[in-house]
């Protein structure tokens, strides 16, 4: 029974991590137990080491950092834990030929068919890379399964998903396809994309209106859509006939099955393709399954969780890259989430001056991510107040991130009424800082966006919440925009759990995508 005179209005422990001889502390956590939320259950998430050979069982002590003799000792058993194959072999990348496109590529035959039609759907592509190349034969000229499991940047998406679809259309010139994304954004900006290039109708599953959705898979010969919105019309399968005669089924970014949380459910992914299998199974209508994800320690389990043939799983290493970069960690010992991003906000700037310097001839521009919108716009303020003190102690303008004259860069900003509304951002403009949020419109965003991408300005602050929306805006398709990516921290507050968060790992690989200069570096 929690008493005022005695507790207060928290009580502190501490949470501790144990080996099983108890010798050695795996991990060490300071937990703030508040008399408001003292009813609901807590949760405490944690990364250990497991050491070989797997020992029986770790041991969990929660000490009370005010009263003697208050301790808990929780056993945590690994008698049922299974593990991925330790050490997975990866596969191999091939010294191959880059498979030319255009005209003249891939001589004759399917393959000249194929390169002629990438051609048609990707004029600035003069070559595939080589992990499409090995890829390619596996993708065009069979009707295997496939899993492909690579880094970002790889065009996995822009190049071998289409590959896939090349083939189907090669072979059923009237069938359907259907293609799943996690991200809402992703779907349609994918949709946007192919409604332009492919000769054949595309269409968005919007989960609005599942009657109206059946009716676009109906008409349609591409359908994109989320797990979620396929998963509506999916459920009636047994008298939808669009949706049990399907031909090819790509599932991008399958490594959010392992994540769930207000905008991805990986549950639903799993779900929609455990049902595709059951379909496929009970009507013997053969539907062909191309999964698409970034390197995963357990790719052998899907692909033969998907009926992937082992010739046909590729699952390439993340080191890896078309574009190579540095990874550099800054770590503190401050436990105050707040004391602590006081502290990032030097080393942050620290760290922008210098690759300002390194990158001065290209002008490339740095990305960072921070966790909530209040922190967008106080990082913000406070670089231009940085470069605003250091630019009247020096009595010059080398610190200033704004790359053009500063009064023609007024009138542009003139002309953007949704910028000149927000006073705070259109003083960091000023001085070559953007920042975006949640609750910016999309005319700011889009704004924003095309101030970076014309490197009128260097630093853009975003919100990580919105890592998969700047895709819509094509910042990593310009050479050399993004020379770094900085990771403002690691952890977010979640209003519903009253706690701290991990970045799922997921957004954090989206984050370091959007780096496209050879020389660039990365830090959180």
């Amino acid at each position: 029974e929690w008493h005022d005179a005695y507790h207060g209005v928290a009580q502190a422990f501490w949470l501790f991590v144990e080996d099983v001889d108890g010798e050695s502390i795996l991990h060490a956590e300071y937990f703030v137990l508040r008399k408001q939320l003292r009813a609901q259950s807590h949760v405490v998430a944690f990364t250990i080491p497991i050491y070989a050979p797997l020992p029986p069982q770790y041991f969990v002590r929660v000490t009370s950092d005010s009263w003697l003799g208050s301790t808990t000792l929780l056993p945590i058993s690994f008698r049922h834990l299974i593990l991925p194959t330790k050490y997975a072999p990866k596969t191999e990348l091939l010294d191959l030929q880059p498979l030319p496109i255009g005209d003249d590529g891939g001589g004759d035959g399917e393959s000249g068919d194929c390169a002629r039609a990438l051609y048609t759907l990707k004029p600035d592509i003069g070559h595939l890379n080589a992990i499409q190349t090995q890829v390619y034969h596996a993708l065009y000229e069979t009707n295997h399964n496939v899993l492909l499991c690579a880094p970002s940047g790889s065009g996995k998406t822009r190049v071998c998903a289409e590959i896939a679809i090349l083939a189907m259309l090669r072979e059923f010139p009237h069938a359907k396809c259907v293609y799943l994304t996690a991200h809402a954004t992703l779907a349609r900006q994918q949709y946007e994309q192919w409604s332009a290039r492919f000769n054949a109708r595309v269409c968005l599953l919007t989960g609005e209106s599942t009657h109206h959705d059946v009716k676009r898979m109906q008409q349609s010969q591409i359908i994109v859509a989320t797990p979620t919105h396929f998963d509506q019309v999916q459920r009636g399968w047994r008298k939808r006939k669009c949706v049990q005669h399907l031909n090819l089924l790509i599932c991008d970014n399958l490594h959010f099955i392992g994540v769930s949380n207000s905008v991805v459910q990986g549950c639903v992914y799993e779900q929609v393709i455990s049902r595709q299998k059951c379909i496929i199974s009970a009507l013997s209508i053969p539907t062909r399954i191309v999964a698409l994800a970034y390197s995963l320690s357990n790719a052998k389990d899907v692909g033969d969780w998907l009926d992937v043939p082992l010739k046909c799983q590729f699952n390439f290493s993340p080191l890896i890259r078309p574009i190579r970069y540095q990874l550099k960690l800054k770590s503190s010992d401050i436990n105050h989430f707040e004391s602590r991003h006081v502290w990032y906000t030097q080393q942050c700037y620290s760290f922008v001056q210098a690759q300002q310097r390194q990158c001065s001839s290209t002008r490339s521009g740095i990305i960072i991510f921070v966790s909530s919108r209040t922190h967008c716009r106080r990082l913000a303020s406070d670089l231009v107040a940085l470069s605003c003190s250091q630019k009247q102690r020096k009595q010059s303008s080398a610190s200033s991130f704004l790359n053009i004259d500063r009064s023609k860069f007024v009138t542009f900003l003139d002309k953007c009424p949704s910028i000149n509304a927000n006073g705070g951002l259109h003083k960091c403009l000023l001085h070559g800082v953007g920042f975006l949020h949640s609750h910016s419109d999309a005319r700011t965003k889009s704004d924003v966006c095309k101030f970076y991408k014309s490197r009128a300005i260097s630093i853009l602050v975003v919100v990580h919440s919105l890592c998969f929306e700047l895709e819509r805006y094509a910042l990593k398709s310009t050479a050399n925009l993004t020379s770094s990516v900085i990771l403002f921290g690691s952890k977010y507050y979640d209003a519903i759990t009253h706690t701290y968060v991990d970045y799922e790992l997921c957004d954090i690989l989206q984050m370091q995508s959007f780096i496209n200069s050879s020389s660039s570096s990365r830090r959180w």
